[in-house]
């Protein structure tokens, strides 16, 4: 009978790790094949047929005397010596009480990892002690080590099957209460979106940003309450994002000066070369001299700004400055105190007039503010024709070029991770025969439209994809990145609006437009380092994402980072992913905030989804909701499709229901008490 004998010998990664598994499985191969009794050298031969050919060559470095070559307990010793160099006990050991339970992190990799780190730390006897101990110290879910604390006489057994039992006493009660199942193929899944999917264990504590305390989930003490500031539920005031939205060029109550925004002051690279967009740049004639000087357009500053050394050069003395109380704030918060004020005059487009310019010590862009680009003529307002009967279908029109092509921000993403993550790499899961020639033709596309690129060499990383059946009956391939989001560092500093954020922003609102970044995610371009991480298995080969995939555990609030960062400063406008929000007061308000978000996302590479723009409506769809004049209302095709459920006949039906009516919840009162004899069955 023949045994198959073991893989060739890894020397990439853990190679004190892959000798070890090596070893066990070619001592069991020998034994297998009646071949342990064979003598040494013919041992030796076996043992360097099966190893492979890099093994073989520092096989061969090997410095052995005669005896030992034919050795084949010295020639395993030499392979000892050289895989698994002596150990720093210490380190060991200070890898070992450092390893902790991660957030989505399961029990059992954690209990696996643990043990196999303490295989090296030499700890005898006490080696299940200590791993008891590091269970205790280390598990993520605060209740259970508390609950272990109490426990007399807790062994690693006891330790290990508590732990077992409450994650899955957890995952239970969450598909209990709705919670949504992971499938390789989705057969025409709802448009509704949402991305804040990551739900928080009852066990975790953090700091809320309703109540800026921390607690854990449903334990909030704002639940409830009403703000003192806006008026709104579940939040105290130290919380209300109404408190933060700054009314430029209105004087403070509480102080002299005046506080405006603006856009941008100069932004540079590390080489001190200023990113930016050449059509965004004017040469305007400033002085009595009309010196040139080439100005940054920015519509979203309210003044004109100019560096003490700029000033210089048109030929006007600081004697000339004014005193000014107006403090300029960058975004990002960055405050510049002006050293003045100084009229001068400015010429271009055969137009002059005399404007203020604020005067900073500092080297930066000349900026020209949106009512002096609007009088020198240097903008096209696209939205001063809107009236309030121009039709959607003629603001696309008017506007086409941001409703065609594939958008692409300026800036590419690089995805960070941890450095001592070890890749993995997931083999081609199997596809229903019935969409595989879909799929191959989803991925030429995918690939001319250079979204993906065929990969023909060697990959750290390879990741699943998950295939989700759209409506029409086309394919979207989203990035499965199991392995790899464990290693992911997160942006920690991004907080993506809730439901509650944006209601504050539009009480009393009575115009609205709603703009969907067209294939949102895919405005990212990836580094080549992080396209490579990107990289994803197929029956077809081995492809690499390009553009940010949907998957990644850091997409979501990275794109929100970069649409705050482009829209976010814009008064009027809320920014949830890639949906874009604009209400207002007055049409005319609604037009001037419209016609600033165009000019923001052509300067920026943006492009719309014309099929999902809901423009100036008095009532629109966001976020699942109705908004309007009124508040918040429910969206009556939610509660048709309730009315439309057949009665469930299985738990997992049952789930499907109860999650559509808790995204009402704050609509339903007493929600969880009518819900609670079918949430226990």
């Amino acid at each position: 009978m023949e045994f198959k004998p073991p893989a060739n010998l890894s020397l990439q990664g853990n190679l004190s790790e892959n000798w070890r598994k090596f070893r066990q499985n070619f001592e069991i191969y020998l034994k297998a094949s009646d071949k342990s009794t064979k003598d040494d050298e013919t041992k030796i031969a076996i043992l360097l047929n099966i190893i492979g050919e890099d093994a073989v060559e520092v096989y061969n470095t090997f410095t052995l005397s005669e005896t030992d070559m034919v050795s084949f307990p010295a020639v395993l010793k030499a392979f000892d010596d050289h895989c698994s160099p002596k150990k720093n006990i210490v380190f060991e050991r200070f890898k070992f009480f450092s390893r902790v339970q991660q957030e989505g992190e399961g029990f059992d990799q954690f209990l696996t990892d643990i043990k196999k780190l303490s295989k090296s730390c030499e700890f005898g006897l006490l080696s299940d002690e200590m791993v008891r101990d590091r269970i205790v110290l280390g598990i993520y879910d605060k209740v259970m080590q508390e609950r272990l604390l109490r426990v007399e006489d807790l062994d690693l057994a006891k330790a290990v099957n508590l732990c077992r039992a409450a994650e899955i006493s957890k995952s239970q009660a969450r598909n209990l209460q709705g919670a949504s199942v992971e499938v390789e193929v989705i057969k025409k899944k709802s448009a509704n979106r949402n991305y804040k999917s990551v739900s928080k264990t009852s066990s975790e504590r953090f700091e809320c940003r309703r109540c800026q305390t921390v607690h854990g989930v449903r334990e909030c003490p704002a639940f409830g309450r009403s703000c003192n500031k806006c008026g709104q539920l579940n939040h105290f005031a130290v919380s209300c994002q109404v408190k933060n939205v700054k009314v430029l060029q209105e004087q403070d109550e509480q102080s002299d000066e005046l506080e405006f925004t603006i856009n941008s002051i100069g932004v540079r690279n590390q080489n001190k070369k200023v990113l930016s967009i050449k059509s965004w740049f004017q040469n305007v004639n400033v002085g009595d001299h009309h010196v040139p000087i080439k100005f940054k357009l920015d519509t979203g500053a309210d003044v004109n700004v100019l560096s003490r050394k700029m000033l210089s050069e048109v030929g006007v003395p600081e004697s000339q400055l004014q005193n000014t109380n107006i403090i300029l704030e960058a975004f990002g918060g960055t405050v510049l105190k002006p050293l003045g004020i100084v009229p001068l005059k400015v010429q271009c487009n055969n137009v002059e007039f005399t404007d203020n310019f604020i005067i900073v010590d500092k080297i930066v862009s000349p900026l020209l503010g949106l009512e002096s680009c609007t009088k020198l003529d240097l903008i096209a307002r696209k939205v001063d024709a809107l009236g309030k009967f121009m039709t959607k279908d003629e603001f696309i029109k008017n506007n086409l070029e941001l409703f065609q092509g594939l958008g692409k921000f300026k800036d590419k993403c690089e995805i960070q991770i941890n450095n001592e993550a070890i890749p993995v790499i997931n083999p081609p899961r199997r596809v229903p025969f019935a969409i595989r020639d879909k799929l191959k033709e989803t991925l030429i596309s995918l690939e001319n439209r250079k979204i993906i690129s065929k990969v023909d060499k060697p990959s750290g990383w390879v990741n699943n994809i998950v295939i989700v059946e759209k409506k029409d009956g086309s394919l979207r391939l989203c990035l499965d990145p199991r392995d790899l989001n464990l290693e992911i560092k997160r942006p920690a500093y991004v907080l993506i609006p809730t439901l509650q954020d944006i209601i504050g922003n539009l009480k009393g609102k009575k115009f609205f437009t709603v703009l969907d970044l067209k294939e949102g995610f895919w405005h990212v371009e990836l580094t080549e380092k992080s396209s490579d991480l990107c990289t994803f298995a197929t029956h077809f080969g081995c492809y690499k994402f390009n553009r940010l995939p949907f998957g990644l555990n850091m997409a979501p609030e990275y794109f929100q980072a970069i649409n705050e960062r482009i829209f976010g400063n814009l008064k009027g406008v809320q920014v949830y992913i890639d949906d874009l929000l604009i209400a207002a007061d007055s049409s005319e308000e609604h037009d001037q905030i419209l016609n600033s978000v165009i000019i923001r996302a052509t300067a920026n590479g943006v492009k719309f989804n014309p099929s999902k723009v809901q423009f100036k409506q008095p009532s629109v769809n966001y976020f699942g909701h109705i908004f309007s004049e009124d508040g918040m209302s429910v969206d009556p095709n939610r509660i048709a499709a309730i009315k439309g459920l057949k009665d469930p006949t299985n738990v997992k039906e049952l789930q499907s229901i109860l999650g559509m009516i808790n995204y009402l919840r704050q609509f339903i009162p007493n929600l969880a008490d009518i819900t609670s004899p079918l949430r226990e069955l």
